[in-house]
Protein backbone atom coordinates (compact mmCIF):
# COMPACT_ATOMS: atom_id res chain seq x y z
CA UNK A 1 0.00 0.00 0.00
CA UNK A 2 2.64 2.61 0.84
CA UNK A 3 4.82 1.39 -2.20
CA UNK A 4 1.81 2.39 -4.17
CA UNK A 5 0.84 5.46 -2.41
CA UNK A 6 4.56 6.41 -3.01
CA UNK A 7 3.95 6.14 -6.88
CA UNK A 8 1.21 7.81 -7.14
CA UNK A 9 3.04 10.79 -4.64
CA UNK A 10 5.92 10.89 -7.16
CA UNK A 11 4.05 10.58 -10.70
CA UNK A 12 1.89 13.39 -9.49
CA UNK A 13 4.68 15.96 -8.72
CA UNK A 14 5.63 15.20 -12.58
CA UNK A 15 2.76 15.62 -13.60
CA UNK A 16 1.95 18.64 -12.16
CA UNK A 17 5.80 19.78 -13.45
CA UNK A 18 4.40 18.23 -16.99
CA UNK A 19 1.24 19.97 -17.34
CA UNK A 20 2.75 23.35 -16.33
CA UNK A 21 5.46 23.64 -17.73
CA UNK A 22 6.07 21.33 -20.35
CA UNK A 23 2.52 20.51 -22.14
CA UNK A 24 -0.17 23.10 -20.54
CA UNK A 25 -3.41 21.57 -19.98
CA UNK A 26 -5.32 22.91 -16.92
CA UNK A 27 -7.54 19.94 -16.57
CA UNK A 28 -4.88 17.80 -16.23
CA UNK A 29 -2.84 19.67 -13.86
CA UNK A 30 -5.42 19.98 -11.80
CA UNK A 31 -6.36 16.33 -11.54
CA UNK A 32 -2.76 15.91 -10.51
CA UNK A 33 -2.84 18.41 -7.76
CA UNK A 34 -5.82 16.75 -6.59
CA UNK A 35 -3.62 12.91 -6.79
CA UNK A 36 -1.14 14.94 -4.97
CA UNK A 37 -2.78 15.76 -2.05
CA UNK A 38 -4.78 12.55 -1.69
CA UNK A 39 -1.91 10.45 -1.51
CA UNK A 40 -0.50 12.12 1.14
CA UNK A 41 -3.25 12.25 3.00
CA UNK A 42 -3.30 8.75 2.44
CA UNK A 43 -0.36 7.54 3.61
CA UNK A 44 -0.48 9.46 6.76
CA UNK A 45 -2.81 6.17 7.47
CA UNK A 46 -0.12 3.90 6.63
CA UNK A 47 1.80 1.37 8.38
CA UNK A 48 5.13 2.51 7.55
CA UNK A 49 4.53 5.98 8.02
CA UNK A 50 3.18 5.09 11.89
CA UNK A 51 6.19 3.17 11.81
CA UNK A 52 8.87 5.88 11.00
CA UNK A 53 6.39 8.23 13.38
CA UNK A 54 6.66 5.20 16.17
CA UNK A 55 10.55 5.40 15.94
CA UNK A 56 10.88 9.05 15.52
CA UNK A 57 8.84 9.29 19.39
CA UNK A 58 11.35 6.78 20.94
CA UNK A 59 14.29 8.34 19.68
CA UNK A 60 13.19 11.62 21.10
CA UNK A 61 12.08 10.03 24.14
CA UNK A 62 15.40 8.50 24.48
CA UNK A 63 17.41 11.75 24.15
CA UNK A 64 14.88 13.23 26.82
CA UNK A 65 16.25 10.70 29.08
CA UNK A 66 19.59 11.02 28.23
CA UNK A 67 19.69 14.99 29.17
CA UNK A 68 17.69 13.72 32.25
CA UNK A 69 20.43 11.54 33.48
CA UNK A 70 23.24 14.00 32.26
CA UNK A 71 21.07 16.17 34.70
CA UNK A 72 20.97 14.36 37.52
CA UNK A 73 24.82 13.19 37.00
CA UNK A 74 26.00 17.09 37.71
CA UNK A 75 23.83 17.25 40.61
CA UNK A 76 25.26 14.20 41.96
CA UNK A 77 28.84 15.94 41.17
CA UNK A 78 27.99 19.24 43.00
CA UNK A 79 26.49 17.60 45.78
CA UNK A 80 29.50 15.57 46.69
CA UNK A 81 31.71 18.69 45.99
CA UNK A 82 29.75 20.38 48.54
CA UNK A 83 30.46 17.54 50.97
CA UNK A 84 34.13 17.72 49.90
CA UNK A 85 34.10 21.35 50.46
CA UNK A 86 32.62 21.14 53.82
CA UNK A 87 34.72 18.80 54.63
CA UNK A 88 37.70 20.72 53.99
CA UNK A 89 36.60 23.82 56.07
CA UNK A 90 35.89 22.00 58.96
CA UNK A 91 39.78 20.71 58.80
CA UNK A 92 40.94 24.19 58.36
CA UNK A 93 38.55 25.12 61.68
CA UNK A 94 40.00 22.82 63.62
CA UNK A 95 43.62 23.64 62.57
CA UNK A 96 43.02 27.60 63.44
CA UNK A 97 41.97 26.56 66.68
CA UNK A 98 44.63 24.22 67.34
CA UNK A 99 47.25 27.44 66.36
CA UNK A 100 45.07 29.60 68.16
CA UNK A 101 45.30 27.77 71.55
CA UNK A 102 49.11 27.05 70.58
CA UNK A 103 49.84 31.00 70.83
CA UNK A 104 48.01 31.62 73.29
CA UNK A 105 50.78 31.24 75.45
CA UNK A 106 52.47 34.75 74.10
CA UNK A 107 49.85 36.37 73.74
CA UNK A 108 50.74 39.24 75.91
CA UNK A 109 54.18 39.57 74.48
CA UNK A 110 52.09 39.96 70.64
CA UNK A 111 49.88 42.73 71.99
CA UNK A 112 53.22 44.66 73.29
CA UNK A 113 54.80 44.42 69.85
CA UNK A 114 51.24 45.44 67.95
CA UNK A 115 51.27 48.20 70.45
CA UNK A 116 54.35 49.74 69.67
CA UNK A 117 54.19 48.74 66.05
CA UNK A 118 51.17 51.21 65.67
CA UNK A 119 52.63 53.71 67.73
CA UNK A 120 55.62 53.68 65.45
CA UNK A 121 52.98 54.27 62.23
CA UNK A 122 51.18 56.96 63.68
CA UNK A 123 54.66 59.21 64.68
CA UNK A 124 55.80 58.21 61.04
CA UNK A 125 52.55 59.39 59.35
CA UNK A 126 51.29 63.07 59.99
CA UNK A 127 48.06 64.48 60.94
CA UNK A 128 45.90 66.43 57.95
CA UNK A 129 47.26 69.81 59.38
CA UNK A 130 50.92 69.05 59.23
CA UNK A 131 50.14 67.91 55.77
CA UNK A 132 48.67 71.09 54.52
CA UNK A 133 51.38 73.30 56.71
CA UNK A 134 54.47 71.55 54.39
CA UNK A 135 51.87 71.52 51.42
CA UNK A 136 51.79 75.66 51.60
CA UNK A 137 55.88 75.56 51.15
CA UNK A 138 55.31 74.42 47.78
CA UNK A 139 56.10 76.13 44.92
CA UNK A 140 54.98 75.90 40.80
CA UNK A 141 57.54 74.03 39.11
CA UNK A 142 58.94 71.81 41.86
CA UNK A 143 60.25 68.92 40.87
CA UNK A 144 58.84 65.59 41.63
CA UNK A 145 61.72 64.92 44.15
CA UNK A 146 61.13 68.41 46.02
CA UNK A 147 57.57 67.70 47.03
CA UNK A 148 58.08 64.36 48.13
CA UNK A 149 61.17 66.03 50.18
CA UNK A 150 58.92 68.75 51.51
CA UNK A 151 55.61 66.89 51.86
CA UNK A 152 58.17 64.00 54.24
CA UNK A 153 54.71 61.76 54.55
CA UNK A 154 54.67 58.21 51.98
CA UNK A 155 51.51 59.46 49.39
CA UNK A 156 48.53 57.48 49.50
CA UNK A 157 48.10 57.79 45.74
CA UNK A 158 51.54 58.10 43.71
CA UNK A 159 50.52 57.35 39.88
CA UNK A 160 51.56 58.27 36.32
CA UNK A 161 48.57 58.69 34.12
CA UNK A 162 48.53 57.88 30.35
CA UNK A 163 49.20 60.91 29.17
CA UNK A 164 53.09 61.12 31.26
CA UNK A 165 51.24 63.25 33.80
CA UNK A 166 52.12 62.35 37.69
CA UNK A 167 49.36 62.31 40.31
CA UNK A 168 50.16 62.49 44.43
CA UNK A 169 47.88 62.33 46.92
CA UNK A 170 47.97 62.65 50.20
CA UNK A 171 45.80 61.39 53.31
CA UNK A 172 43.06 60.05 50.40
CA UNK A 173 42.14 63.89 49.72
CA UNK A 174 43.39 66.32 51.70
CA UNK A 175 46.24 67.11 49.31
CA UNK A 176 46.33 66.65 45.70
CA UNK A 177 49.14 67.50 43.27
CA UNK A 178 49.54 67.32 39.66
CA UNK A 179 52.74 67.32 37.44
CA UNK A 180 53.47 67.57 33.94
CA UNK A 181 55.04 65.04 31.62
CA UNK A 182 58.69 66.51 32.90
CA UNK A 183 57.19 66.02 36.15
CA UNK A 184 57.07 69.71 37.48
CA UNK A 185 54.62 70.62 39.47
CA UNK A 186 51.96 72.34 37.62
CA UNK A 187 48.93 72.28 39.70
CA UNK A 188 46.97 71.50 42.94
CA UNK A 189 43.40 70.23 42.88
CA UNK A 190 43.47 70.14 46.96
CA UNK A 191 45.77 70.83 49.97
CA UNK A 192 47.79 74.08 48.55
CA UNK A 193 45.74 76.92 46.72
CA UNK A 194 49.15 78.96 46.22
CA UNK A 195 49.89 77.08 43.12
CA UNK A 196 46.87 78.32 41.60
CA UNK A 197 47.86 81.79 42.36
CA UNK A 198 51.26 80.91 41.07
CA UNK A 199 50.11 80.17 37.89
CA UNK A 200 48.04 83.25 37.45
CA UNK A 201 50.87 85.30 37.97
CA UNK A 202 52.86 83.32 35.81
CA UNK A 203 50.47 83.69 32.79
CA UNK A 204 50.00 87.54 33.27
CA UNK A 205 53.88 87.96 33.20
CA UNK A 206 54.21 85.59 30.37
CA UNK A 207 51.76 88.03 28.74
CA UNK A 208 53.78 91.35 29.95
CA UNK A 209 56.46 90.00 28.40
CA UNK A 210 54.77 88.83 25.12
CA UNK A 211 53.72 92.35 25.05
CA UNK A 212 56.93 93.82 26.00
CA UNK A 213 58.45 91.82 23.08
CA UNK A 214 56.40 92.54 20.70
CA UNK A 215 56.38 96.50 21.26
CA UNK A 216 60.25 95.85 21.43
CA UNK A 217 60.40 94.28 18.22
CA UNK A 218 58.29 97.16 16.42
CA UNK A 219 60.49 99.85 17.92
CA UNK A 220 63.54 98.15 16.29
CA UNK A 221 61.90 97.77 12.83
CA UNK A 222 61.31 101.18 12.72
CA UNK A 223 64.63 102.09 13.68
CA UNK A 224 65.97 99.72 10.68
CA UNK A 225 62.88 100.94 8.04
CA UNK A 226 63.74 104.43 8.71
CA UNK A 227 67.91 104.25 8.42
CA UNK A 228 68.85 106.05 5.31
CA UNK A 229 70.46 103.62 2.39
CA UNK A 230 73.58 105.35 2.34
CA UNK A 231 74.51 105.03 5.85
CA UNK A 232 73.36 101.08 5.01
CA UNK A 233 75.79 100.49 2.63
CA UNK A 234 78.59 102.61 4.57
CA UNK A 235 78.26 99.47 7.73
CA UNK A 236 78.22 96.79 5.14
CA UNK A 237 79.68 94.97 8.53
CA UNK A 238 76.65 95.28 10.37
CA UNK A 239 74.00 95.23 7.30
CA UNK A 240 74.75 93.07 4.73
CA UNK A 241 72.54 93.58 1.12
CA UNK A 242 71.85 91.53 -1.36
CA UNK A 243 69.82 92.08 -4.69
CA UNK A 244 66.87 90.15 -5.24
CA UNK A 245 65.40 91.01 -8.80
CA UNK A 246 64.63 94.38 -9.19
CA UNK A 247 64.95 95.40 -5.11
CA UNK A 248 67.65 95.43 -2.12
CA UNK A 249 67.19 92.90 0.56
CA UNK A 250 69.22 94.64 3.64
CA UNK A 251 69.66 91.58 6.79
CA UNK A 252 70.41 93.21 10.10
CA UNK A 253 71.18 90.72 13.16
CA UNK A 254 70.52 92.65 16.36
CA UNK A 255 72.03 90.93 18.72
CA UNK A 256 68.69 90.70 20.86
CA UNK A 257 67.24 86.88 21.56
CA UNK A 258 63.48 87.77 21.85
CA UNK A 259 64.25 89.86 18.10
CA UNK A 260 66.60 88.00 16.35
CA UNK A 261 67.62 89.27 12.88
CA UNK A 262 65.39 91.72 10.15
CA UNK A 263 65.25 92.09 7.26
CA UNK A 264 64.86 94.96 4.87
CA UNK A 265 63.53 95.25 1.25
CA UNK A 266 63.90 98.26 -0.66
CA UNK A 267 61.91 98.09 -3.84
CA UNK A 268 62.28 100.12 -6.90
CA UNK A 269 59.59 102.23 -6.13
CA UNK A 270 61.48 103.42 -3.24
CA UNK A 271 59.28 102.17 -0.42
CA UNK A 272 61.06 100.08 2.62
CA UNK A 273 59.07 96.63 3.67
CA UNK A 274 61.12 95.46 7.43
CA UNK A 275 59.93 91.64 7.90
CA UNK A 276 60.81 89.33 10.58
CA UNK A 277 63.72 87.11 9.07
CA UNK A 278 62.16 83.50 8.47
CA UNK A 279 64.41 80.90 6.28
CA UNK A 280 60.61 78.98 5.82
CA UNK A 281 59.60 82.53 4.44
CA UNK A 282 59.43 83.69 1.08
CA UNK A 283 62.84 84.24 -0.56
CA UNK A 284 63.69 82.00 2.04
CA UNK A 285 64.30 84.92 4.49
CA UNK A 286 60.56 86.98 4.73
CA UNK A 287 58.59 86.45 8.21
CA UNK A 288 56.03 88.45 9.01
CA UNK A 289 55.67 92.41 8.05
CA UNK A 290 56.77 94.76 10.68
CA UNK A 291 57.34 97.95 9.07
CA UNK A 292 56.45 100.02 5.56
CA UNK A 293 57.21 103.24 5.00
CA UNK A 294 58.97 105.56 2.32
CA UNK A 295 62.88 105.04 1.70
CA UNK A 296 65.16 107.19 2.96
CA UNK A 297 68.36 107.52 0.47
CA UNK A 298 71.03 110.25 1.75
CA UNK A 299 71.33 111.34 5.78
CA UNK A 300 69.75 114.67 5.83
CA UNK A 301 71.57 117.81 5.63
CA UNK A 302 72.09 119.46 9.17
CA UNK A 303 71.64 122.95 9.19
CA UNK A 304 73.97 125.02 11.60
CA UNK A 305 72.83 128.66 12.72
CA UNK A 306 75.47 130.91 13.94
CA UNK A 307 73.93 133.87 15.51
Amino acid sequence: MGTLLSLIFFASIFGIWYFWKRKPNKKYLISSIVALVLSTFLFSFTPEYKQTKLEREQERTAESSKKEKSISESKKLASEKKASQAKETSKKKETSITKATKASSDSTSQKKKETTKSSAESSSSSDSKTLLRRAKKLKRGMSYDEVKRIMKDKPTTDERGESGTYLLQYDVDKVILNFDENDKLTAAIEGAPQIAKQAQESIKKAKKESSDNHDKLIGFAQSFGRKPVEKLQKMSMVYTSERIGDSMYYVWDTGEESIGRLVRVDDPEKFTTVYQYDENGQDGMLGKQLYTGRTIMDNPTKVYIYQ
